[in-house]
């Protein structure tokens, strides 16, 4: 998994490397008189620009240019098709690296739907190079399951309301409020300092590890319905905290997860990315018109 994952990271790099290449031979084979920029009357040069690009990444391009292509005409000559259900299953995988949607999305800041449809194909095709040969059995699978049973747990979530003021008299005054009848959501608007008070203090759904420890405490130990009766302090100011709803904690049975707990096993027994790699290398043949590169594959790591 964790060899996926970094070969995951570089391709996305490398595809952007890769496009970039692509222009510099464009532009090379074209007017070498084309100017990218003047500087104080003296001109950069398309040419010379490229050959400096070249210089610094040219090594790190190719070989990358070469490692796709040999990953790719290893899946034509095992007729191993790549499909959308392919792409989109290593899209899912991606997004389960990272803890939450906005990290994910965060991550993929910048890079254009092309160069994550390209990362995602060789993706794919490493995933297909890896487990064709794989087998997962039933028994596998149930005693994967009955050793990672935490792993297909929902925790326990609650959703609830706060109204966030700066000191404790503040706090107990609107515990008053809320004692003598006042709405919470209303006085939420009235008195909150953070982002919810416009949404009535509503936080959402959150588990115990997702908030503060003082505030998960106060909050997970009430009743549906319920608010605390005395301020709760954290690191940001003084909470009076709601209880709108409560879901207990799911254990998914084995039915329920069974394509998770599948490829989880066949992330382990896949032969790794690099391994994959070093093994087309191996076979490879390479007729090298520019010897300055003839040694850039030493030692057989990417």
């Amino acid at each position: 998994m964790r060899n996926r994952i970094l070969i995951c990271s570089l391709i996305a790099v490398l595809v952007g490397l890769m496009m970039g290449a692509a222009v510099a031979e464009e532009k090379v084979n074209g007017d070498d008189g084309d100017i990218v920029v003047v500087v104080n009357g003296e001109p950069i040069t398309a040419f010379k620009f490229y050959a400096e690009m070249e210089k610094q990444v040219g090594a790190q391009i190719l070989q990358n240019m070469i490692i796709e292509s040999l990953i790719m005409q290893e899946v034509e000559r095992l007729k191993l098709s790549i499909t959308d259900a392919d792409i989109a299953q290593q899209l899912e995988m991606l997004r389960m690296q990272f803890p939450n949607e906005q990290s994910f999305q965060y991550a993929l800041m910048g890079m254009s739907q092309e160069n994550l449809y390209a990362q995602l194909k060789i993706q794919a095709a490493l995933w297909k190079l890896g487990t064709r040969n794989v087998k997962v059995t039933e028994e596998e699978m149930k005693q994967y399951y009955e050793e990672n049973k935490d792993d297909y747990k929902e925790p326990e979530t609650v959703r609830a309301r706060h109204i966030l003021v700066k000191t404790e008299e503040e706090a107990k005054k609107i515990i008053e409020a809320l004692d003598a009848g006042e709405d919470f959501a209303e006085l939420a608007k009235a008195h909150g300092l953070d982002g919810t008070k416009d949404r009535g203090g509503d936080l959402g759904y959150f588990s115990y590890e997702e908030m503060v420890p003082e505030f998960s405490a106060a909050a997970f130990a009430l009743e549906v319905g319920q608010y605390t009766k005395e301020p709760v302090q954290t690191q940001f100011g003084y909470h009076v905290i709601k209880l709108e709803e409560r879901n207990e904690e799911k254990q998914y049975t084995l039915e329920e997860v069974k394509d998770s707990v599948q490829l989880a096993i066949l992330s382990e027994k896949a032969a790794s990315s690099q391994e994959i790699i070093q093994d087309l290398l191996k076979k490879a043949k390479f007729d090298w018109r520019w010897e300055r590169y003839s040694n850039i594959f030493s030692g057989l790591v990417p």
